[in-house]
């Protein structure tokens, strides 16, 4: 891959979700890779991410009726392949004859070796968060690796698990549950459309948490890029922005350096 690396926006990939990134040059994230133009969460659509530009890429996790975790936003194979089969009623043998672009958890561990990932983990269990933390601590790879915590009970669980691990407080109120986000030690929070303002932007960065945005002003649950958002973005100082088009943000990045605050 020739994409631009976490040393684009000055950081290594062992400090990528510490330190924060330099005013205008928010780090750009994959969206389950660049699925405007690829399949979400496939190999393909992650090679076309960070070829891109993407700094770092996100995905979605799911067990396998034999346990095999596999990168897969909804429960089922039908919005991917069109077949109703639940992934936790099917083995991996059986997911992959069904739908062959299936990437298993291990298989993007290795791909995105020596780059910074996102684990999104709003629809798992405390058993589920173990077993991924588990994972990823197992290949080391927790030092590049931001959790997401819809709530507080998947942030304990993450804790529980590794002492160690970086976790992002998505919460469904975005910036307004800052208080909590910094009670249960996150390090990021994902701020939402309605906090695209200076002191709501000035407050978090004051409390220490990094910003992390979707680059649409239309739905705080899309990622639809919108050059309009990301020019807030930049000119606002958010930290990073979740995007469906990396090569876009990554334009509008490079355009945006250096604009008046």
């Amino acid at each position: 891959m020739n994409g631009a690396s976490a040393q684009s926006v000055g950081t290594s990939v062992a400090s990528f979700w510490s330190t924060p990134p330099k005013l205008g040059k928010f780090r750009v994230i994959g969206h389950r890779g660049a699925p405007e133009y690829v399949l979400e969460n496939t190999a393909a659509s992650f090679r076309h991410a960070l070829d891109s530009g993407a700094d770092a890429v996100e995905t979605d996790l799911h067990l396998t009726a034999d346990g095999t975790i596999v990168c897969l936003h909804d429960g089922d194979l039908l919005r991917v392949a069109g077949f109703p089969d639940a992934i936790a009623d099917i083995d991996i043998a059986q997911a992959r004859r069904l739908f062959p672009a299936l990437l298993t958890f291990n298989d993007f561990l290795e791909m995105t070796r020596g780059k910074p990932i996102i684990v999104d983990l709003k629809q798992a269990t405390a058993a589920e968060v173990d077993i991924y933390v588990g994972s990823c601590q197992a290949r080391g790879a927790i030092d590049r690796i931001l959790f997401t915590a819809y709530t507080t009970v998947i942030a304990d669980a993450i804790r529980r698990r590794s002492a160690s691990a970086s976790f992002g407080a998505f919460f469904p109120n975005g910036g307004a549950g800052l208080d909590v986000a910094v009670s249960i030690g996150a390090s990021w929070i994902r701020v939402l459309p309605a906090d695209y303002d200076r002191p709501t932007i000035d407050a978090i960065r004051r409390a220490g948490l990094g910003t992390i945005a979707v680059a649409s002003p239309r739905s705080s649950f899309q990622t639809a890029t919108d050059i309009e958002a990301l020019v807030a973005i930049a000119r606002l100082g958010i930290d990073g922005v979740l995007t469906d088009r990396p090569d876009l943000a990554r334009d509008q990045r490079l355009t945006s350096v250096g604009v008046p605050v």
